[in-house]
């Protein structure tokens, strides 16, 4: 039912004479937009939207136009995302309860979870602050999991990949009774794709990942003669995934991030002390480079190509800087030009909360994950 006002419409939604949402649509400068849950989207954006009533799915539009972001662009950075601090949870199919997605946020990187959520529409974000400096991207509907999927299909690189085919599996059978119980044939089944096993150079992924992981350090090293800048990029990864299959693991993973960087992969078996006297053991993988200009140049490149989104990004310009400037003064970390600037960036590092709560996060917009 449409009824007009003005220069908007109001376009209410029926089911069984029972009114459910509403949506203002209204012209601006001759493009149609509409608002939904107080929010402003342009026309042609068509999202996934599906209303779940008991164990009927209704589906409204099954297209999602892609003019704020690109697939091939958001979608690896959004799986390096949960694959560096996120959890899928799959119930059994005839459980109660429904899948979820969390991907866990450092509480300085919430404008960010802030951003995407909003973004995109889907999901909530929790702040945890009260019990730890984090916060969590919740996506709990089946609209907003049947999105994200289909973002990340195809682009996942670890052994979440098994728990992503889980869900799908989930979800084509939950899309498959809904068909059968409410003759509706709107909605696509989804098809699972295979791992990424493509050059990390070709997209994001590591971006993602990196935002959740990895470490960009400045330090000063004092000696009797002169002072030496340390330049140091750091990775790391915990393995508690239990996996008994070989061909998914994290190890095949980080020598391709080492390679990319022609590093050396450190690997360390540790033991974690569980009840009753048991123990669990876990891999981390650590890749650490210290000084190789060569091999930081590579790191540079990478993320100036896919940058950063989270608050590391601040780290990341600084580091990068410094870098250069080094670089360019005979590739010698002991160039007084360069300490100087080091002196300069060390200072703002100093203040880097104060920096952070008056930050802007201008360097979310029009960011390349969107173009």
């Amino acid at each position: 039912k449409m009824n007009t006002y003005n220069n908007y419409y109001i376009k209410y939604n029926y089911n069984n004479n029972k009114l459910y949402n509403y949506n203002k649509l209204y012209n601006n400068n001759n493009s149609k937009r509409y608002i939904n849950n107080n929010k402003l989207y342009i026309m042609n954006m068509k999202r996934y939207m599906s209303l779940y009533n008991k164990d009927k799915l209704y589906i409204m539009n099954m297209k999602r136009d892609m003019s704020l972001y690109n697939k091939d662009k958001l979608g690896p950075y959004l799986s390096g995302l949960i694959e560096g601090n996120g959890t899928i949870w799959v119930p059994e199919y005839n459980n109660k309860t429904k899948p979820l997605i969390n991907i866990i946020f450092h509480i300085m990187n919430k404008p960010l979870a802030d951003y995407l959520c909003n973004m995109l529409n889907i999901g909530k974000v929790y702040d945890r602050s009260n019990k730890g400096k984090y916060c969590i991207w919740q996506l709990t509907k089946i609209e907003d999991l049947y999105i994200f999927i289909n973002l990340i299909n195809g682009y996942l690189r670890t052994p979440k990949y098994e728990t992503l085919i889980k869900l799908i599996n989930w979800m084509n059978m939950y899309i498959d009774n809904n068909k059968l119980n409410n003759n509706n044939n709107n909605i696509n089944y989804i098809k699972y794709k295979s791992i990424d096993n493509s050059l990390l150079m070709n997209n994001g992924w590591l971006s993602g990942f990196s935002d959740m992981n990895s470490n960009f350090i400045m330090m000063m090293n004092k000696k009797r003669t002169n002072n030496m800048i340390k330049l140091n990029y750091n990775l790391e990864i915990k393995q508690l995934y239990k996996n008994n299959n070989n061909n998914f693991n994290y190890y095949n993973l980080m020598m391709n991030i080492a390679n990319l960087f022609n590093n050396n992969l450190l690997i360390k078996m540790k033991n974690m002390k569980l009840k009753n006297n048991n123990y669990k053991t876990y891999y981390l993988y650590n890749i650490s480079i210290n000084n190789n200009m060569n091999n930081l140049l590579l790191v540079n490149n990478y993320y100036m190509k896919y940058p950063l989104l989270s608050i590391k990004y601040l780290n990341y310009m600084n580091w990068s800087n410094l870098l250069l400037n080094i670089h360019n003064n005979n590739n010698s970390f002991t160039n007084i030009n360069s300490i100087n600037l080091y002196n300069k960036l060390i200072i703002n590092n100093n203040n880097i909360n104060r920096i952070i709560n008056n930050y802007n996060w201008k360097h979310l917009n029009n960011n390349y994950y969107m173009k």
